[in-house]
């Protein structure tokens, strides 16, 4: 990012609680269509759909997406997209609260009402989300609007602060900021990747951490046969 626009999104980061982060590379991206295809497949075969576009009118969400699919795993251990959470967040070491993708078919999906994202993370700690988009998200295909700000309650009078999205770019929004997204009534289905964020030095909300479900990152380096990525934002 160029030093201007890094100002303005940090300024955006700070008073509005959200901002825009950059680009990933295609190869990346190539890397990560290829895993959603497979773990279509799998979900369709595995679930008993009719087929990948039957599954799509009923699936809307994946979850622990790193543990199956190595080019979504890669994310947790690409240096740029970690240094900025942690620019972001003020924080040297990072845990991960949660991976997961988040699809609209344009026959079923509904709108996402007002919600803040950390009360459904298993710590009070600061955290953030990164919203990767897989495909274009604009307002017609249900993209992500921002309220004012971070903590207070949504208002009917909220102005939104539509953030549309290409394909392979990078949003970043404080647990704490209110977010919604509207139907998608393009004609394609519509792909963002969520991943949740927080400080490594939080506490859990009960007991101790469970390091395989909310492990440190980055993740471990993939085996020796996995394919690599020399990917940056």
């Amino acid at each position: 990012m160029e030093e201007s626009l890094l100002e303005e999104e940090v300024r955006r980061w700070e008073e509005e609680g959200w901002c825009r982060l950059g680009q990933l590379p295609e190869d990346l991206l190539e890397d990560l269509e290829a895993d959603w295809e497979r773990l279509l497949a799998r979900t369709t075969a595995s679930a008993g759909y009719r087929s990948p576009e039957h599954c799509l009118r009923f699936t809307h969400l994946w979850t622990g997406l790193w543990k199956q699919n190595p080019a979504f795993a890669s994310l947790l251990r690409l240096p740029s997209l970690l240094d900025s959470a942690r620019f972001l967040l003020g924080s040297p070491q990072l845990r991960l609260y949660s991976q997961q993708l988040v699809v609209k078919h344009p026959a079923s999906a509904l709108p996402l009402p007002w919600h803040q994202d950390a009360p459904l993370w298993p710590s009070e700690g600061p955290g953030l989300s990164l919203w990767l988009a897989l495909d274009d998200v604009f307002e017609e295909a249900g993209c992500l609007c921002y309220g004012p700000g971070k903590g207070a309650e949504p208002l009917p009078e909220w102005k939104l602060q539509l953030a549309p999205t290409r394909r392979g770019q990078l949003l970043a929004h404080n647990g704490l900021t209110w977010h919604r997204s509207g139907p998608n009534r393009g004609s394609k289905v519509r792909r963002g990747c969520v991943i949740g964020l927080g400080v490594a030095g939080a506490a859990p909300r009960k007991g101790e951490w469970d390091e395989e479900r909310c492990p440190l990152l980055p993740l471990s380096a993939p085996p020796e046969n996995g394919r690599g990525s020399k990917s940056s934002l």
